[in-house]
C-alpha cells in the first residue's frame, strides 16, 4: 500500500474515489514520516477536510471530569498520549517534564485553577502501577486521571471517547503516533 499511497501523493496514480473502495495502510507513522509525506506539504492539504469530516459527525462526551474530585475547581483540560502497547516508547521524562511544565504554565493562564490531566494509554492497567507509578509517584497525584484502551483492558475507555478528549483538549502531549499527529491536526493544538 505504501507505494499506492505515495503514487497518489504525487499524482501518478489515482484513487478510485467509488464510496466503495477502501484503502488501506497499516503504518501510518511511517506513511506520515517515512515517505515524504509531511515534506511535501501532503498531509497539511488535508487538515480542511480532516476537520470538516471529524466536525460533521456527533462526538461522544468527553467526561472530563469523571475521576477527578468534584470539589475543586479545575483549569485547562490536557490530554497527554502515551504509547505503551506496542514498542513504540518514548522516554518518561518528556512525559513527566511536560505535566511540570504544563502545571505551572496553565496555571498561570487560568486564574490559578489547576489544570486536570488525561492520560490517555493503550498500557496494560497492571503493568502502569506496577512498573511506572511505583518509580514515579507523581503520576498518582490528585490531578491526574488515566485512561486504559478498551482494546487491552475490557472495561477500559474506547478508542472515539480517547480521540475525541484528545482532539478537544486545551493541550494534547503527543506519543510517537500518527493518532496523536492527526487529533493535534484537527483540535490545532
Amino acid at each position: 500500500p505504501v507505494d499506492f499511497l505515495r503514487g497518489v501523493e504525487t499524482r501518478k496514480m489515482q484513487c478510485s474515489a467509488d464510496d466503495r473502495t477502501l484503502y488501506w495502510n497499516d503504518n501510518c507513522w511511517n506513511r506520515l514520516y517515512c515517505h515524504g509525506l509531511m515534506e511535501s506539504g501532503f498531509a497539511y492539504k488535508l487538515i480542511p477536510r480532516f476537520q470538516r469530516n471529524y466536525n460533521s459527525h456527533p462526538k461522544p462526551d468527553p467526561s472530563w471530569l469523571d475521576g477527578f474530585s468534584a470539589d475543586q475547581a479545575w483549569g485547562k483540560h490536557v490530554v497527554i498520549h502515551w504509547r505503551l502497547g506496542d514498542g513504540s516508547f518514548v522516554n518518561i521524562n518528556y512525559f513527566l517534564d511536560a505535566i511540570r511544565d504544563l502545571r505551572t504554565q496553565l496555571r498561570k493562564d487560568s486564574n490559578g485553577r489547576p489544570p486536570l490531566f488525561r492520560i490517555q494509554t493503550d498500557g496494560l492497567k497492571k503493568n502502569w502501577y506496577n512498573n511506572i507509578v511505583s518509580k514515579h509517584p507523581m503520576l498518582n497525584d490528585t490531578d491526574i486521571v488515566v485512561d486504559f484502551g478498551r482494546e487491552r483492558n475490557p472495561n477500559g475507555t474506547s478508542l472515539p471517547l480517547s480521540m475525541h478528549r484528545m482532539i478537544s483538549a486545551d493541550a494534547l502531549v503527543m506519543s510517537k503516533s500518527a493518532l496523536s499527529m492527526v487529533a493535534g491536526f484537527i483540535g490545532n493544538q
